[in-house]
């Protein structure tokens, strides 16, 4: 097959000469178009969510997340089969824009900067680009103060910064590739790693990795692309393709959106390396709301990772190997560090009958916590269920001071409730018995009662939802009486005055 070539231009500049025009945009054109499209590349075209970004760095970073989770091969194939359609010319990616105007971008440039980088081709635009600025007149010389000095130092610094920058294509030895050693994804799947390498073996490398050139080193740092970087050097290579960015500083707020979202999304990274991107970004000022756009995530979704990063060692060792599951985590994340390690040896013990009873058992922890804390004293767990306690009254703390008038009320509506719940029985025998009917017979019974078959089964599934609520309040309560029974109240002051006697 011919090999591609690409450019990119507006709906408006475009003439028919320049190429196969092909739609990159959600709309289409509203006016009438001098020339049909060819085609629609929708592995290129953003989302309407990406559209509300105002921020152009904000904005191709998630546009860059959106590219790699479609996937370089699935639009490589797209690519391909528009061209196919036609007979030759390069296929011209359009949309609104105009870059004559100052000031402007659009995302047809990200994507031919994303398809350079990972596909190796070069990718002009044909439409019109805005001149540069020109120089303002001179004014009268005035002594600058050491703010202004400071600005135009920095200003100089910035020039001379993308002076040096540029970005090319070549090949490069492995052996001079160093991984970033702030990349937050860790764990790589051996069996996939090898799988791949051994399709590097057959086919060679088909798409380039994304370095940075340090100078003082003379060496290559990654930042996309250290599944292909290990699985080559897996499949034996010496050297391989590359992207190579130079001026790129270690730490480039950029540079660690596009690591966060190459990586971002994979199935294969975990909630604590996902956790950790997010937390990156955040500490190079990113809002939540900023790196919720990057990745395609809810705010509320990126928040609940960050939290995660709350768990001690153990516990995120724990959610990486999937002992424990993202939810449970999370509720244990709240936790502090001496009762998140007890409840992992309950968990590890198997005390807890569902996910569901866990994370009921932590919120109760959490909750008496924070109980505790009001009342200047903390609360530890027990390193072990207590035995020979039945969890009632007397298991409370500070049951023992209770007024007797208390007591009294307590012991009268807890036997009244017990006197209700013994009753479910016979509740039971009905449901049994409801169960266990044919329903031809059902059918033919309740028929001529009222509300017929449709009255009664909508009863039930009032009952099932009230059954539903009251097993969620007896689980939350059980959690309740098995926390309160199991831990230990300790106040700061009394350990104080018996140390020092």
């Amino acid at each position: 097959m011919t090999a591609l070539r690409l450019a990119t231009c507006t709906y408006q500049e475009f003439a028919p000469d320049m190429g196969i025009p092909v739609r990159t945009t959600v709309g289409r054109p509203r006016w009438r178009l001098p020339y049909e499209l060819a085609g629609h590349a929708k592995t290129l075209t953003p989302t309407r969510d990406l559209l509300k970004i105002e921020a152009e760095d904000a904005y191709e970073a998630g546009y860059r997340a959106l590219l790699t989770t479609r996937g370089i091969d699935a639009i490589r194939a797209e690519l391909e089969e528009i061209a196919a359609q036609h007979e030759s010319g390069r296929l011209v990616f359009l949309c609104f824009d105009k870059l004559s105007v100052a000031n402007n971008w659009c995302h047809r440039t990200h994507a031919a900067r994303y398809l350079s980088e990972h596909m190796g081709l070069t990718i002009p635009e044909l439409g019109a680009c805005a001149a540069p600025a020109k120089p303002a007149p001179r004014a009268k010389a005035i002594e600058p103060t050491k703010v202004g000095k400071g600005r135009e130092v920095l200003a100089d610094k910035v020039t001379e910064t993308r002076a040096r920058s540029k970005t090319i294509q070549k090949v490069i030895p492995i052996d001079r590739i160093d991984r970033d050693p702030t990349q937050p994804r860790k764990v790589f799947d051996r069996a996939k790693l090898e799988e791949l390498a051994g399709s590097i073996k057959k086919l060679g490398l088909l798409q380039p990795v994304n370095v940075r050139y340090v100078p003082s080193t003379k060496r290559y740092v990654l930042i996309a692309g250290e599944r292909r970087w290990r699985s080559s050097r897996m499949a034996g290579l010496t050297e391989m393709p590359a992207v190579v960015n130079h001026g790129v500083q270690d730490g480039d707020r950029e540079t660690l959106a596009r690591q966060v979202a190459e990586n971002v999304g994979r199935a294969d990274m975990t909630p604590i390396e996902e956790a950790e991107s997010f937390k990156r970004l955040v500490d190079a000022e990113y809002t939540i709301d900023e790196v919720s756009e990057m990745v395609g995530k809810s705010a509320a979704y990126v928040g609940w990772r960050i939290d995660l990063l709350r768990l001690c060692e153990p516990a995120q060792e724990a959610l990486s190997k999937g002992h424990l599951t993202v939810g449970l985590a999370w509720y244990v994340s709240l936790l502090n560090c001496d009762n998140q390690m007890r409840f992992l040896a309950r968990h590890a013990r198997g005390e807890f009958r569902s996910v569901r009873d866990a994370e009921a058992f932590a919120q109760a922890a959490r909750a008496e916590e924070k109980r505790q804390e009001e009342q200047g004293s903390f609360f530890v767990l027990a390193d072990e269920a207590p035995t020979g306690k039945t969890g009632g009254q007397d298991a409370l703390p500070g049951s023992l001071d209770v007024p007797s008038e208390e007591r009294e009320r307590i012991a009268a509506d807890r036997n009244a409730l017990v006197r209700k719940i013994d009753r479910l029985g016979a509740a039971g025998e009905i449901l049994s018995a409801l169960a266990g009917a044919d329903p031809e017979e059902l059918a033919l019974l309740l028929a001529g009662t009222p509300g017929g078959v449709p009255g009664h089964a909508q009863r039930m599934e009032h009952l099932r939802d009230l059954t539903l609520r009251a097993t969620k309040n007896l689980r939350q309560a059980q959690a309740i009486a098995s926390v309160r029974a199991s831990g230990l109240q300790i106040n700061p002051e009394a350990v104080a005055s018996s140390s020092a006697a």
